[in-house]
């Protein structure tokens, strides 16, 4: 995602409105680039993010935003030191680039009023967050020495000084003054040589909806090209400066293609709009957003791996299991030879001989010629009872890797389902306990206490509390400490998900919301894909926990099944 200068523009002002006079309650940092304000302003709470990601840059009001880490780095509590309890005194663009500027009034000595400034410079892999005082920088996300660069160094203690700037004109003044001549190149460099903020994707759109060819000569246009010109530059300004257009994302199987603050003709793409150009930059920012982090990825991987591995070893057993199916055939080679070994002449090595259960048929037995007869029977009984030991034991192996394997599956639903860290650490600590992770010296060692993980809560259309367990540990929680006996427990069908608990007590819920809560279960279940999903469900005082069973295995009775769409909870 990659903002130019006049989207900036609309996006400063759009900024400008809603922050202007909030007070900065709290300041986190999400990870190395994310950043994120909560500011109270206006009655509302806002959550203004700031991504200084290579392939990200952009800033915008969120709704939802990422887990806070358990320590702050030192850049953010260095922000927090100086900006919290704040307040914001205006967001400005700088030279109509890709800088922005976020004035913040702060109380100092004798209550004087102080203002200070974060410089957002959102340049692709050059992007950086810069923290000043009278111009003076305190600190910067990204340190930049004179080994880095000659010309300019960003280190605490320095006068901050801007990038080099182009001798460009913003469109605004551009179209005030009406005294502009384009150089003699092709249109599209053209009106990037001569109009700050504007990048190469915005040339062309221009280009485009004024009807001219990019590669036209600039310098060659006729009056008529000239005039469309003017009047695609204008509409164009009064987008960015007074709102007239909604705001474009295009996406191409779910992957940003293009985003703009005016409105864009792409029949080729899937295109959406939005009011607020913040508001695009917020989808496309968490457009085909991966929800996992490391620890969520080597969870999966390490969880699949032994999905695979209990597969592997099913297999394994079932083909064991079948060579069992000769231990009859070794029992009747062995009977047949004590019976008839008297009519086997020297050491061959294939007797044909009666068979002894079906009077009308002979039978071809393979002989050790190291044995005679009575030595062969012998060993075909040897095998015979090895195999019937064996058959015992490989049962018993394959009811236990079935049960491991349905164990790993609730398990895998678990990872789909992690939101944070907290619930990797509780899905970490059961496989520890279930004796599947090893316990590393990682994983014994002290780690800072973190915000405990807890079941998903909702609100039924008719006002009831709905509980979903994120994991096993938590479907125990829920059945069996939050949930009442009158309680409805919800359970996808013999399909691995989680517990679902509609809190209702002695209250007859109505079908919404039974509904409402069987729904829940399917999404919550390894089925969310399946457009219905047979969802069992009873109360929960018909629901009990065998002894000694793993987490969140429970057995239950007196259900009813009914047929559910999964749906994303809002």
């Amino acid at each position: 995602m990659n903002l130019e200068g006049i989207a900036i523009t609309r996006l400063c002002r759009e900024l400008n409105d809603r922050l202007t006079g909030g007070r900065i309650e709290r300041i986190f940092q999400a990870d190395k680039h994310t950043f994120i304000f909560h500011v109270r302003g206006f009655g509302e709470n806002l959550k203004l993010v700031i991504s200084l990601h290579p392939e990200k840059p952009c800033l915008f009001l969120a709704d939802a935003v990422p887990e806070n880490p358990d320590a702050p780095p030192t850049l953010c509590m260095l922000l927090r030191k100086h900006l919290e309890d704040g307040k914001i005194a205006s967001v400005e663009q700088i030279s109509f680039d890709r800088i922005i500027q976020i004035n913040i009034d702060v109380r100092g000595e004798k209550n004087r009023i102080d203002t200070k400034q974060l410089y957002l410079e959102l340049m692709g892999k050059n992007s950086n967050l810069i923290f000043c005082h009278n111009g003076i920088i305190v600190d910067s996300l990204k340190r930049i020495g004179i080994n880095n660069n000659r010309f300019r160094q960003i280190l605490p203690t320095l006068t901050y000084e801007l990038p080099p700037q182009q001798d460009k004109q913003a469109l605004c003044n551009l179209l005030t003054n009406r005294d502009w001549t384009l150089p003699a190149v092709p249109l599209v460099k053209a009106l990037m040589q001569t109009i700050g903020g504007i990048g190469p994707q915005t040339a062309a759109h221009i280009c485009n909806r004024a009807g001219l060819p990019t590669s036209v000569d600039a310098g060659e246009l006729e009056a008529s090209d000239n005039q469309e010109l003017l009047t695609t530059l204008v509409a164009i300004n009064e987008a960015i400066n007074h709102s007239t257009e909604t705001c474009s994302v295009v996406t191409d199987n779910n992957q940003l293609v293009e985003i703009a603050p005016y409105k864009l003709d792409q029949p080729k793409f899937i295109l959406q709009e939005f009011a607020e150009l913040q508001s695009a930059i917020s989808f496309a920012y968490n457009l085909n957003k991966r929800t996992s982090f490391n620890e969520k990825d080597k969870l999966t991987t390490f969880v699949n791996a032994e999905i695979n591995r209990a597969s592997h070893k099913l297999q394994l057993l079932e083909s064991d299991l079948k060579k069992g199916d000769n231990a009859e055939r070794y029992k009747i080679y062995g009977d047949v030879l004590l019976t008839y070994g008297f009519m086997v002449e020297g050491r061959p090595r294939v007797a044909s001989l009666p068979d002894l259960y079906n009077e009308n048929a002979h039978l071809d037995i393979p002989l050790d010629v190291r044995c005679d007869a009575a030595g062969n029977a012998k060993q075909y009984y040897n095998k015979y009872n090895k195999l019937q030991r064996a058959e015992i034991h490989i049962h018993a192996q394959i009811a236990a890797t079935v049960d491991s394997l349905h164990y790993l599956e609730t398990i895998s639903n678990s990872v789909n389902i992690i939101e944070t860290r907290a619930d990797v650490e509780q899905i970490e600590s059961e496989l520890r306990e279930a004796g599947i992770m090893p316990a590393t010296k990682a994983n014994t060692k002290s780690k800072p206490k973190r915000l405990e993980s807890k079941p998903l809560q909702f609100k039924s259309p008719g006002g009831l509390t709905v509980l979903v367990g994120k994991n096993n540990k938590q479907n125990d929680i829920v059945t069996f400490k939050l949930a009442a006996q009158q309680d409805l427990w919800f359970h996808s069908k013999d399909i691995p998900g989680s517990h679902v608990v509609l809190k209702c007590g002695t209250t007859k819920p109505e079908q919404p919301d039974i509904e409402f809560a069987a729904n829940l279960a399917a999404y919550f279940s390894k089925a969310r894909e399946s457009s219905k999903v047979p969802v069992d469900y009873t109360e929960r005082r018909h629901v009990k926990k065998p002894a000694g069973a793993k987490p969140g295995f429970v057995i239950f009775f007196e259900q009813h099944t009914i047929m559910a769409a999964p749906h994303k909870p809002q």
